[in-house]
């Protein structure tokens, strides 16, 4: 019996430990959380089993109350709050961000009280694409909406030693040609309109519209992605670096693997880069850059660069659907979630298949 559970160990650690030697983790990787009502039970996979998560956003001020995400603490998942977008009298943002961390202003603006039992924010994402139109994702917004917006939201949560992010942009400054003519970028207007608007405030501290780290967001090949790091970190030289979204749209397979083999490394390794989050977190067929970026198949499992952005090994499952798909004999609903029961059955992930292994050894022996 003790030779039997020998050569199965050994076996079994033969196959497990060459795949095991690919799959990579970092402290740096977060979550884009897209929930999706036709199958609440997805919401659970990236909260429940062995994964390297550190933290999320969703576009919104709130934690998502989608599968008891708003539950967690920071400490399990950190949660990021963003302010997408918003008009000139809107003070939501700071409502409830003030709301989560148990900040009072009501007595006194410039010392705020503070609930030490609620919950530590310690950095926002600011406006979202403002200078793209709605139809391909932006918020929209005028330079000088946005600067009201922002003295009304974020200055007041930077005095509380909240940490703030640029808004996310597609160029960071006009060029000269353009500069030339006259034009400028969306952010140089933001911060001119900011500037004029604090000088015109009696009991403002401030001078400009101040910010502490970098968001960028990247949809096309590696060589786009260095590309546009590179000129957010030469515009804002020293300050840290957020991959708040990225991928390759529609793209091959293969392509698409490539492309994750290639950005992963360099941004572990990218010493400005201090955390990024991979635009996937859904299933293939709702993907609206392709099926390949996905993190769940058809079906629900785990792909291979859903695995792989997880910290396992590749599923070998794939993107598209079998021929006999239907899209409606698997659809869950919160009432009758998928496997029967709240964490669903799952992709059984490399470090809980050798601890079942361990088990069944020790079992032999």
């Amino acid at each position: 019996m003790h030779s039997l559970a020998a050569v199965l160990s050994i076996y079994v650690l033969s196959i497990c430990l060459p795949a095991l030697a690919t799959a990579t983790t970092s402290p740096k990787r977060g979550l884009i959380f897209t929930p999706n009502s036709n199958w609440p039970k997805d919401d659970l996979v990236w909260i429940t089993g062995p994964n390297n998560l550190t933290w999320y956003h969703n576009y919104q001020s709130l934690p998502s109350s989608e599968s008891n995400y708003a539950a967690l603490s920071q400490n399990q998942i950190e949660f990021v709050p963003t302010m997408w977008g918003g008009n000139e009298n809107d003070t939501d943002f700071l409502g409830n961000v003030t709301a989560l961390m148990g900040v009072d202003f009501s007595e006194d603006k410039d010392k705020p009280k503070r609930a030490g039992d609620k919950r530590n924010i310690t950095h926002v994402l600011t406006f979202n694409k403002p200078d793209q139109p709605f139809d391909v994702g932006g918020s929209e917004m005028e330079p000088r909406v946005a600067a009201t917006a922002w003295i009304n939201n974020i200055i007041p949560l930077r005095r509380v030693g909240v940490k703030v992010g640029l808004p996310l942009v597609n160029e960071t400054h006009t060029s000269h040609n353009k500069r030339d003519e006259g034009d400028k970028s969306w952010l140089e207007m933001f911060f001119a309109n900011c500037s004029g608007l604090l000088d015109k405030l009696e009991d403002a501290e401030e001078t400009a519209c101040g910010f502490d780290f970098v968001p960028v967001y990247s949809f096309g090949d590696f060589g786009m992605l260095k590309v546009r790091v590179g000129m957010f970190e030469n515009a804002f030289p020293g300050l840290d670096i957020w991959i708040t979204e990225f991928g390759i749209p529609s793209e091959t397979l293969e392509n698409t693997q490539k492309f994750y083999n290639q950005s992963i490394p360099y941004l572990d390794s990218k010493e400005s880069v201090k955390r990024y989050a991979w635009f996937g977190a859904f299933r293939s067929i709702v993907s609206n850059v392709g099926p390949n970026p996905a993190f769940l198949d058809p079906y629900g499992e785990l792909t291979d660069i859903g695995s792989w952005y997880l910290g396992g090994n590749a599923t070998g499952r794939e993107a598209l659907p079998r021929d006999d798909y239907t899209g409606e004999d698997d659809k869950c609903t919160k009432d009758k979630p998928c496997g029967g029961e709240e964490n669903g059955e799952g992709t059984l992930r490399p470090s809980g298949l050798l601890a079942l292994l361990v088990a069944v050894s020790f079992w032999l022996v």
